[in-house]
């Protein structure tokens, strides 16, 4: 895999120079075409030749003094705050390309893309039944996977009441969707104690793309009522 180049402006002060004079005769021309104005490009064309002629009297034995490096490393800050600032308002200009952004030796504009549903349906698990709360566990089908698949936001979470799974998708109740591996499901009091409840599951990505869903398991119901809410 190929290195990636650090910008100009977070390399040494040679390349400071010389990148912010590349980005002057490039975009001075053209400021329009890059998001800026001229008045911009005269400002930032002036911190270059200051810096840059700071730098070469600092590294001249004959004009190094601490007066002249006190002024280039203050000359420097503020070319590479100029040259940060100018990076962000070209990135943020559509109509500038990452080929020319690479020529001005910036960061190229990164698009962020959303990350595929995870393939393979979740494993569900039964962690334990309290009266009428079910405490599941909802993770991805690796082994020793105790979490969320990679690329999931979360799970849709579904049941069903019956003896047997239901025949039809149509036939589960939606319970939700949860961001975490374990999630709590409480079933009404209109849920017969003894009822056999089946729990199935899918993956939901980002963009609210669903995946398979995972085979229904099933538990029995435990007795007593949902407290009431004080």
């Amino acid at each position: 895999m190929e290195k990636a180049v650090k910008p100009f402006y977070n390399s040494t002060e040679a390349e400071l120079a010389s990148g912010a004079a590349n980005v002057v005769a490039i975009v001075t021309p053209v400021p329009g075409d890059y998001g800026v104005d001229a008045t911009i490009m005269t400002n930032y064309g002036t911190l270059t030749d200051s810096f840059t002629d700071l730098l070469t009297q600092s590294e001249n034995p004959g004009t190094r003094t601490p007066v002249v490096i006190g002024q280039k490393n203050i000359a420097k800050k503020l070319l590479r705050s100029a040259s940060i600032d100018l990076a962000r308002i070209f990135i943020s200009t559509p109509a500038v390309t990452n080929p020319q952004l690479v020529e001005l030796r910036m960061n190229e504009r990164v698009t962020p893309q959303d990350r595929p549903v995870p393939p393979d349906a979740p494993k569900v698990d039964i962690d334990s039944v309290s009266g009428r709360i079910a405490n599941i566990r909802v993770h991805d089908v690796t082994p020793d996977s105790r979490g969320l698949a990679f690329g999931a936001r979360g799970a849709f979470l579904y049941t069903f009441v019956g003896n047997s799974a239901p025949a039809s998708p149509s036939l589960y109740t939606f319970q939700g969707l949860t961001t975490r591996a374990k999630a709590q499901i409480a079933f009404p009091d209109s849920v017969s104690s003894g009822a056999v409840i089946w729990i199935s599951a899918c993956w939901v990505g980002r963009g609210g793309e669903t995946s398979v869903a995972s085979e229904p398991i099933s538990f029995t119901l435990q007795g007593g009522l949902i407290g009431a809410a004080a």
